[in-house]
């Protein structure tokens, strides 16, 4: 199928909000490819702003981890590393996991929501 509403348009809520109302629907918010150097957190903003209350930050697969990790703002923020795929052909084999609990939407909210380390 196809969409043929525009869902990339801009709001006027601020990230504060989008977490919370994200977290208020039962879901976890957390900015994607921070890595990329146009759309995403760090390239807006220029810093990691812990306000939001985002309890992780996404990589794409090309990112150096080593590097992002030495930046200050991120210390102790848990990585994920995501295809950032916008077709299914695009999505490659996983290459990483995350344990869960049971396998449920929740589980794996609550996985990620208590990372201790990179996934």
């Amino acid at each position: 199928g196809e969409e043929e509403r525009l869902l990339a348009g801009s709001t006027d809520l601020s990230m504060e909000q989008a977490a919370a109302l994200v977290r208020r629907w039962g879901g976890l918010a957390y900015p994607a490819h921070i890595d990329r150097p146009s759309f995403s957190l760090i390239s807006n903003l220029g810093f990691w702003s812990p306000e939001p209350g985002f309890p992780l930050a996404e990589l794409s697969p090309h990112a150096d981890q080593a590097e992002w990790r030495k930046r200050p703002d991120l210390r102790g923020v848990p990585f994920v590393v995501s295809s950032d795929a916008h077709y299914l052909h695009e999505i490659p084999d996983a290459s990483h996991t995350l344990s869960t609990a049971e396998r449920t939407p929740q589980a794996v909210i609550d996985a990620l929501e208590h990372l201790d380390g990179d996934v």
